[in-house]
C-alpha cells in the first residue's frame, strides 16, 4: 500500500488513501464518483506500474471505494459504494 503514492503521483496521492490489500487486490478510496470513474480508466497504467515497482505480478485488480476521506476509517467501512475494476 505504501507504493500507492508512487503509482499514482502526489497529486492523486493528496485526494486518496490505499486502504486495503488482499488475493491480489488494491483499495482505494476516493471522495467521490467523479474521481472513481476518472481513475477507473487509468486502472491497466496503476496496474502495470505498481507491478513493475514491486517486481511481480502481485496485484491484478484495482478497486476504487467512494468515502468521506475527512471521518476515521471504522466509520468509513460501513457504508462504501464502490467499483471493481478487472485487468482485462
Amino acid at each position: 500500500m505504501l507504493v500507492w503514492p508512487v503509482v499514482c503521483g502526489a497529486e492523486v496521492a493528496s485526494r486518496t488513501k490505499a486502504v486495503g490489500f488482499g488475493e491480489g487486490r488494491l483499495t482505494v478510496e476516493v471522495p467521490d464518483a467523479n474521481w472513481r470513474n476518472q481513475l477507473a480508466a487509468f486502472t491497466p497504467r496503476y496496474l502495470s506500474s505498481l507491478n513493475e515497482l514491486l517486481g511481480s505480478q502481485m496485484v491484478s485488480d484495482l478497486r476504487f471505494v467512494v468515502c468521506d476521506l475527512k471521518r476515521p476509517s471504522a466509520d468509513r467501512m460501513a457504508g462504501n459504494s464502490e467499483i471493481k475494476n478487472q485487468k482485462s
